[in-house]
C-alpha cells in the first residue's frame, strides 16, 4: 500500500527516480573524516520526505553514526541549503552551516557543529540529460566540535560540497559511481564520475581550473585520476586507511526495498581514505584523499 501510494503521488516532472542530494566531505587527515548526505526525493515511503545520513570517521574514536528519515513536514528546503527536523545544512554569505543531532543508543546523545568558511564560489556545473551535478564547496577550512556523553572532539579540515539533483540519480543505470577529492596544503583537487561523463577540477594555489579528467582504478589496486593532454597533472591514489560501508536506500520502506533488490541487486556506497601521489609538471607533492563509490553487487 505504502508503495502503491508513492507511484500515485508522483507527477512527471517529478517520478519515482526524481531526487537531490547535498554530499559534505570533509578531510582531516590523520584525525577525522565526516560523510555527510542530505538526500530529499521520491523513492522513500512519501514523496518529498528526507534522509540524513552522517558518519564521523576517526582511527582514533571508532565511526559515529548519525541518521535521521523526516516526512516532508519534517523538510525545509532553504535558499541555500536544507533542514531535515533538528538537522541542518545552510549556506551563509561567508560559507556554510552543519548541525547534526542524534539521540543515540543506550542514552548516548550525540551533536555536531560545522562551519565551513568559504574559499570562492566555484561557479561551474556538469549538466546531464536527466541529471545535474553542481559543487557549492571545493576546499573550504572548516571548524567546529563533535560532542557525546562525557566526550568533546574538535574538527577541521578542508571540504568539499556537492550538490546533485535530477531524474535519474547517480548508479541507477547499473554504472558505477565515483567521487575522489585530494587535498595538500594550498591544493584541492577532485572529479565526480558517473560512467564516462565527469566534473573534475584542480585547484592549486588559489588557480582553479575546470578540465577533462579520467579515474581509473579499484580501491584493491589504486586509483589514477589523469588530467592530460589538456592539465599536465596527474594524480596517484592508495586507499588504505578508514573505511565505511552504507547503503544509498536505507531510508526506503521494507516493501520498497524488497522490490529494488529485486529488479535491480544490492546498492553499496563504499568510502575509504588514503594517501596521493601528486604530479604538478616537474613538481610532486604529497597530500591526503577519500574515495567514494557507489555500485550494485
Amino acid at each position: 500500500m505504502i508503495l502503491l501510494f508513492s507511484l500515485l503521488s508522483c507527477t512527471p516532472e517529478q517520478d519515482l527516480n526524481w531526487a537531490e542530494q547535498w554530499e559534505l566531505l570533509v578531510l582531516d587527515p590523520g584525525r577525522m573524516t565526516l560523510d555527510l548526505r542530505i538526500t530529499r526525493g521520491n523513492s522513500g515511503w512519501l514523496k518529498g520526505s528526507a534522509s540524513v545520513r552522517g558518519a564521523a570517521i576517526s582511527k582514533a574514536e571508532g565511526t559515529l553514526l548519525f541518521g535521521l528519515d523526516g516526512t516532508p513536514a519534517d523538510v525545509e528546503v532553504l535558499e541555500s541549503g536544507i533542514r531535515v527536523g533538528p538537522d541542518l545544512l545552510r549556506g551563509h554569505s561567508g560559507g556554510w552551516e552543519v548541525q547534526l543531532q542524534e539521540g543515540g543508543e543506550m542514552g548516548d546523545p550525540r551533536n555536531l557543529r560545522l562551519n565551513i568558511e568559504t574559499a570562492g564560489d566555484p561557479a561551474h556545473s556538469l549538466e546531464l540529460e536527466e541529471w545535474t551535478v553542481r559543487p557549492l564547496e571545493l576546499m573550504g577550512r572548516s571548524n567546529g566540535y563533535l560532542s557525546t556523553t562525557g566526550r568533546n572532539q574538535l574538527l577541521g579540515g578542508k571540504a568539499l560540497l556537492l550538490y546533485r539533483g535530477g531524474q535519474t540519480p547517480p548508479s541507477w543505470d547499473g554504472t558505477p559511481h565515483t567521487t575522489v577529492f585530494v587535498t595538500a596544503p594550498g591544493v584541492s583537487i577532485g572529479i565526480d564520475q558517473n560512467g564516462t561523463q565527469a566534473l573534475a577540477w584542480a585547484n592549486i594555489d588559489g588557480t582553479l581550473a575546470w578540465a577533462d579528467a579520467v579515474l581509473s582504478g579499484s580501491f584493491e589496486e589504486g586509483w589514477h585520476l589523469d588530467f592530460s593532454p589538456e592539465l599536465p597533472l596527474h594524480v596517484e591514489i592508495r586507499t588504505r586507511g578508514q573505511s565505511h560501508v552504507s547503503d544509498p536506500y536505507a531510508h526506503l520502506s521494507a516493501p520498497e526495498a524488497t522490490l529494488l533488490q529485486v529488479s535491480k541487486g544490492n546498492l553499496r556506497r563504499e568510502l575509504r581514505t588514503g594517501r596521493a601521489k601528486i604530479q604538478v609538471g616537474d613538481q610532486a607533492l604529497q597530500g591526503s584523499a577519500v574515495v567514494v563509490q557507489t555500485s550494485w553487487e
